[in-house]
């Protein structure tokens, strides 16, 4: 079942590294969440490890031009939505890089390790979040 989830897109720019967390959470972090817990348990990891490939697409697609961009998601056969999400961590990704909260060289992961980090910070105790942490700190290990 598809859901059209475009109206959790951010539609100002986050200004503070705060507020910037918080969009991480409030957005970011949150469709990964509605999305786990619309299926069975036994499918998060596999679900995590596809948004991991998410996260690394977008951020190598991050150097590449607008129009390669839009060429590339119309040859992939991308609907509006998975456009949006990649658009969105792609400006994501130089946010947080302008920042200073990811270097150039941190994986692309460590978006979602901050969007947990701040979900934790702010008392969210969630099974999917506690997941989420488990499922990339074993990635790091």
């Amino acid at each position: 079942m598809k859901k059209d989830l475009s109206h959790l897109i951010l539609q100002t720019e986050p200004g503070s590294a705060e507020e910037f967390k918080d969009y991480l959470v409030d957005y970011v972090l949150d469709l990964i969440i509605i999305e786990l817990e619309s299926l069975p348990k036994e499918q998060w990891d596999k679900t995590l490890q596809t948004w991991k490939k998410i996260f690394i697409l977008s951020h190598g697609l991050m150097k590449k031009p607008a129009d390669f961009r839009e060429r590339f998601y119309q040859s992939s056969g991308f609907d509006g939505m998975m456009r949006t999400i990649v658009e969105n961590l792609i400006e994501a990704f130089k946010k947080a890089t302008a920042l200073g909260l990811l270097e150039k060289s941190d994986s692309p992961t460590k978006l979602l390790i901050l969007a947990v980090e701040r979900a934790e910070s702010k008392g969210m105790k969630l099974d999917t979040i506690k997941h989420i942490k488990n499922a990339l700190m074993k990635e790091e290990t």
